[in-house]
């Protein structure tokens, strides 16, 4: 079983990554809290998730695999633009959206 803990992932310098698309320092705490329930909210600048509204749309299934398969739902329709979804001011410079998610997946292979 998952817990919905395990989508609260951070990098080597402890900033939170987005867990759809890897954005790092997406948020300023975690999303996710023991009892499954938002613990704070963030939307991604890079991808646009928000932890609790992304995830609804699944939410007959388990907590867990509602997480899971709205992060792997949502991430497909990013991943066929690979876009910057936000405000273009908060695009870093060399930003490369395949090398965020390939460091998402080498940090938190289980939200693949």
């Amino acid at each position: 079983m998952i817990s919905a803990l395990q989508f609260n992932i951070s990098d080597a310098l402890g900033r939170w990554v987005c867990p759809a698309c890897g954005y790092p320092g997406y948020s300023y705490g975690p999303a996710y809290d023991e009892s499954h329930g938002l613990a704070g909210m963030a939307i991604c600048p890079c991808c646009l998730w928000e932890p609790g509204y992304d995830d609804e749309p699944l939410a007959s299934a388990d907590a867990e695999e509602t997480i899971l398969g709205s992060l792997r739902s949502y991430r497909a329709s990013w991943c066929r633009e690979r876009l910057w979804r936000g405000r273009e001011t908060e695009r870093p410079d060399a930003w490369d959206g395949a090398e965020q998610l390939r460091r998402l997946f080498d940090t938190a292979p289980h939200v693949r």
